[in-house]
């Protein structure tokens, strides 16, 4: 298969028209302009003429973890976890701008709190040891005994087909982790049946549903040249994905979008709202950004969209002028996802850098809305 790299431009005029052609300006009843709310955030590379970045509030406690993982119920309510505190907050319109900064506790005395998913009106919560449900007021323990210790935290959660996936990271970073370390467990919704169904991975921080599958980010260790990409991935059950080598290579199973080490996918979710048609069928990523690197990569947000030559990226922001120009680029399997526009920004010392980004909502009118390790929560809304 025959890919391109950033700088060069996608082949087939056809695909650039019309990804670009549902890029449009969007407005939405009861929205005044971007220029005339008073949440705006001016930044630089944002594309203004079709999404208007704005404030949404900022914690002042449990930085630079006091908002990691997002989800939204259908009622609007924005939940947040707070992993160091053991908290899960709830937050609200309470202005009339339609932005959840109104902050309650909903659910306190849990254990490193650190993935959200909504599923059927419940909120399902991975942290620690545990899986909890939490629905109509009521905390239930589903499981109690995922594997813990020294290494990375618990990953990211999803449900998909009746069933409970959570990622458990990897103990060590130059090791052959440990038997019950870097893999993906399934249990039924109860938190029964438990099952390994994928292992050989590092740190699995975002699962989603997409394209009828469970998808789920992998992020390898900093400045290590063994370890040259990030991961998206696909599952396959039972598939080993590389961490920490694979016996046989052939054997491995690969990446579907390999990304560049250092921008590290911090979230993931399909895009299904209507307030950017554009967006609409496509796998929207938050890379946290660099972190002890060398390397500035990163924090940006990204769509990737199949196509019959592979995954077509577009940064939503930090927006980068090549592209701009000659159109979203697919994914070179070499290099996998790289962009320089964030380099260039954090080398001059402005956009979210030094801060990193870890997680990402839409709410039910498809807006975006996103959290900021100095406790910031921002929103990607129509202009």
């Amino acid at each position: 298969m025959k890919v391109l790299k950033h700088s060069s431009i996608v082949s087939g005029l056809a695909i650039i028209l019309v990804l670009l052609s549902g890029i449009r300006s969007i407005a939405q009843d009861g929205l005044p302009p971007c220029s005339e709310r008073p949440s705006v955030v001016i930044l630089p590379r944002i594309n203004y003429q079709y999404y208007c970045l704005e404030y949404v509030t900022q914690a002042q406690e449990g930085r630079p973890f006091a908002y990691t993982a997002l989800a939204y119920m259908p009622d609007g309510t924005l939940y947040a976890a707070r992993p160091l505190s053991g908290q899960v907050l709830a937050l609200r319109d309470g202005n009339g701008d339609g932005l959840p900064e109104q902050e309650r506790l909903a659910i306190e005395g849990l254990t490193l709190p650190n993935a959200l998913y909504v599923y059927e009106d419940a909120l399902y919560i991975a942290g620690g040891p545990n899986v909890y449900r939490w629905q109509d007021g009521e905390l239930f323990t589903l499981v109690d005994d995922l594997p813990t210790g020294t290494g990375l935290w618990t990953g990211g959660l999803a449900v998909y087909e009746d069933r409970l996936y959570v990622g458990i990271g990897a103990n060590c970073d130059d090791c052959i982790p440990e038997p019950e370390r870097g893999l993906l467990l399934s249990f039924d919704m109860q938190g029964n049946d438990r099952q390994v169904v994928a292992d050989g991975v590092r740190q699995p921080a975002a699962l989603t549903v997409y394209e009828d599958a469970v998808w789920f980010s992998d992020i390898m260790p900093a400045d290590d040249l063994r370890f040259p990409q990030d991961e998206i991935n696909r599952l396959v059950p039972g598939g080993d994905y590389g961490y920490f080598a694979c016996a046989e290579e052939a054997a491995c199973t690969g990446p579907v979008i390999p990304v560049a080490a250092g921008f590290s996918p911090m979230a993931m979710l399909a895009y299904e709202g209507a307030a950017f048609p554009n967006l609409q069928g496509t796998l929207l990523v938050l890379m946290g950004g660099a972190e002890r690197t060398s390397m500035l990569r990163g924090p940006e947000l990204v769509t990737f969209r199949p196509s019959a030559e592979g995954f077509i990226a577009d940064a939503l922001f930090p927006y980068d002028p090549l592209v701009m120009a000659a159109g979203p680029f697919l994914v070179d399997e070499a290099t996998g996802y790289i962009s320089e526009a964030t380099t260039l920004l954090n080398q001059r010392g402005v956009g979210f850098w030094p801060q990193r980004l870890y997680g990402l909502a839409a709410s039910p009118e498809g807006w975006l809305v996103f959290s900021v390790s100095d406790g910031r929560l921002m929103a990607l809304r129509p202009r």
